[in-house]
């Protein structure tokens, strides 16, 4: 399953080391160009991802039924206002090696004896 996280992620806690209980809201948000340039229903889901985000160690699945739960939207959450906006980024994938045993004997020695 793919994953997202919230950009400049720090400026928007306090808490650096644990779940926090709460999290900043800046009130510079009035005058930011892009919040400003968001569907209305994208800052309402935005603050509620803030809160996932905030329980997830930032690190939230991209399932929008179970995001629509989470933050008691209803409507799907929509995550490409946010993407295009630059309020969340796609997370790297995980290499797929590293779910893999390692390798213990070479296939070629038990095929010659």
């Amino acid at each position: 399953m793919r994953h997202f996280e919230i950009c400049n992620w720090a400026r928007y806690q306090h808490y650096k080391d644990r779940d926090p209980t709460w999290l900043k809201l800046h009130r510079a948000l009035l005058s930011d160009y892009q919040w400003a340039q968001l569907p209305d229903v994208s800052k309402g889901q935005l603050m509620g991802l803030w809160l996932v985000a905030a329980r997830c160690g930032n690190r939230i699945p991209s399932d929008p039924i179970w995001l629509a739960n989470q933050i008691g939207a209803t409507e799907p959450v929509d995550l490409a206002p946010l993407v295009a906006g630059g309020w969340v980024k796609w997370c790297a994938e995980e290499p797929a090696s590293d779910v893999l045993a390692g390798c213990y004997q070479v296939a070629s020695d038990v095929l010659a004896a």
